[in-house]
């Protein structure tokens, strides 16, 4: 089998049951491709299953910016919005501090990205698209 035939499988098989990326079936299949596949292969491989499983892995991630800090109750909500948004039953979370917003809020989980902010208000002013309610 071929090194980025392997690494499909690799990809496919470190997701759950629940079609959620699993960390010990991660490591399960580097310590495959590190115990079975010969040395000469395993660079190639493993290189392969990354480049795969990164599109994935952003999925299973969301990057929150922020304007200014806010408290634990209100990113607790930010959180299940985010789950409700997505259908997904976990996700990690990344808090980030970006004053560039001007007040306001950017959320991004794999293809989905959600704003509220003065900045993005000034784009559409500054664009003419009228605001949407």
């Amino acid at each position: 089998m071929d090194s980025k035939a392997l690494a499909k499988i690799l990809v496919r098989e470190t997701f759950g049951e629940n079609g959620e990326l699993s960390s010990a079936r991660a490591a399960a299949a580097c310590d495959y491709v590190e115990n079975r596949i010969p040395a000469t292969r395993r660079l190639c491989v493993l290189r392969e299953y990354l480049r795969l499983l990164r599109p994935s892995a952003a999925r299973e991630e969301a990057l929150v910016e922020l304007s200014g800090d806010v408290g634990a109750e209100s990113f607790e909500a930010v959180k299940k919005f985010i789950l409700a948004q997505t259908g997904k039953n976990s996700l990690r979370f990344e808090k980030k501090i970006s004053p560039e917003l001007i007040g306001g809020i950017r959320i991004t989980s794999g293809d989905n990205i959600w704003e509220r902010s003065a900045q993005s208000a000034l784009r559409e002013i500054g664009a003419g698209t009228p605001r949407v309610k």
